[in-house]
């Protein structure tokens, strides 16, 4: 059973990209405690890590004394799986010589479910992790194969693959989410046209899990996707693919096809006027928070296809863009339970923002067109 997680008749699950490189710490050498970089100090000296997660310092022993005070225990394992699945992520691509091309560790499920379960159903990757083994075997097994499958020296490599593994479900469970809460009849579908506006490397380079779509829904015989953003340039592959869908899928008339167009979605739109995706799906944007006056001429656009459109944020999005625009909202903002769980941590967001880290659309929303 383990095979068969392993198992990928899609050549874009091992394809190499820019994007997971975005999730890789940035440590700054300076003290937790107190801020002091080592060049402060009287006497350059490299500053000591903490002993558990071995990525917060301190530069003296009364900033070792204070040290709990500012770095708890949740927020040192957190720290510390992060630091694991860093190590191991280097090893796997060490292991395969591709350290400077980035690829994203990735296991779609092998195969179609036995019947169709609302993803609504499950509390979260957890929940939705067991009834998996239940159905295809332990998916730990899966997590220990994976690991087994390259040099890594690090104790909690097995862990850190089911960290990289569970943060490339995010995007599939996200959209799944989203045509469930938009479509009423999405369990009997048996075609659907999906659009990511906005794409970049961190959505060409989860194209393999897009299967899991129709692992899912298991009335969907034809998926097609269409990549679409300024940033969806990708020299190492063809524009438009055959049909990748996986050999049980295959055999049972299922298809899933995506194309990649390098421009912005209302030019997408104007060239391809007969395009009617079911769903449009627009990954930690922006667009209701910092760079809303680039998205006005495509969020018209959207508004008058009146098609459901999913938007993720990292943080709590103010909104106050499309509030003004009267749009039509489908789900209101709210946490995501299938956000990306690989912490993006720096000494900004928490100087800033008070937390530790931002999670990958972190919080959801779906509208639709204008009321």
């Amino acid at each position: 059973m383990r095979k068969k997680f392993l198992q990928s008749d899609d050549p874009t699950q091992h394809e190499p990209c820019g994007a997971c490189a975005d999730n890789i710490i940035k440590r700054e050498v300076v003290c937790e405690v107190c801020y002091k970089t080592p060049y402060q100090a009287a006497v350059f000296q490299p500053f000591a890590p903490c002993s558990k997660c071995n990525l917060v310092r301190y530069c003296s022993d009364a900033c070792k004394e204070a040290l709990d005070s500012v770095h708890s225990k949740a927020d040192c394992a957190t720290l510390r799986l992060l630091h694991a699945t860093e190590r191991t992520q280097i090893d796997y691509h060490i292991a395969r010589k591709k350290l400077a091309k980035f690829e994203r560790l990735a296991a779609p499920s092998p195969s179609p479910r036995r019947s169709y379960t609302p993803l609504s159903r499950y509390a979260g990757f957890d929940h939705f992790h067991r009834d998996l083994s239940a159905e295809f075997g332990d998916i730990a097994l899966m997590y220990r194969a994976l690991a087994d499958s390259f040099h890594t020296f690090h104790p909690m490599a097995v862990q850190a693959v089911g960290q990289m593994s569970t943060e490339a479900e995010s995007i599939p469970l996200t959209v799944i989410a989203g045509l469930e809460a938009s479509i009423p009849d999405i369990a009997t579908r048996r075609a659907l046209e999906i659009h990511f506006v906005a794409a970049s490397s961190r959505e060409l380079c989860s194209r393999a899990m897009t299967e899991e779509l129709l692992h899912h829904f298991t009335s969907l015989h034809e998926l097609n996707i269409h990549y679409v953003g300024p940033e969806a340039a990708d020299p190492r592959c063809a524009p438009s693919s055959p049909n990748l869908a996986c050999s049980p899928c295959k055999e049972r008339g299922s298809s899933r096809m995506w194309t990649i167009h390098a421009t912005e979605y209302h030019r997408f739109l104007a060239d391809n006027p007969a395009r009617r995706p079911d769903l449009i799906v627009g990954l930690n944007t922006g667009c209701a928070e910092i760079e809303t006056a680039s998205w006005a001429t495509t969020l018209d656009k959207i508004c008058a296809l009146k098609t459901p459109t999913l938007f993720t944020a990292y943080s709590q999005p103010g909104l106050n863009l499309l509030r003004g625009r009267g749009v039509d909202f489908v789900v209101e903002v709210r946490e995501n339970k299938w956000r990306g769980i690989i912490p993006i941590v720096n000494k900004g967001i928490k100087l800033t923002q008070g937390m530790l880290a931002l999670y990958s659309s972190n919080y959801w929303y779906v509208f639709r067109g204008r009321n």
